[in-house]
């Protein structure tokens, strides 16, 4: 097995394997909770308005603005 640590994805090097993140952001943490509690996928979207698009009875949004939960989201970025 080999271990390779890079602070930040350097340039030019490639990952062709495992990939493991680690970080203390919220949004990754929370992330990592939904898939783990059964999320099929995540959607990344550049803004609010971009993610209420995805909205149907089949998902759940989840977000924040100023640390707290927008209007018409299920979730904040909490992973709890």
């Amino acid at each position: 097995m080999r271990l390779r640590v890079d602070p930040l994805p350097a340039e030019g090097l490639a990952y062709p394997d495992v990939v493991l993140v680690v970080d203390v952001i919220r949004a990754t943490t929370t992330a990592a909770a939904l898939l783990e509690a059964g999320a099929e996928a995540l959607y990344l979207t550049a803004g609010l308005e971009a993610a209420r698009a995805f909205k149907d009875e089949d998902v759940v949004l989840s977000g924040e603005v100023g640390g707290l939960r927008p209007p018409g989201f299920d979730l904040g970025n909490s992973p709890r």
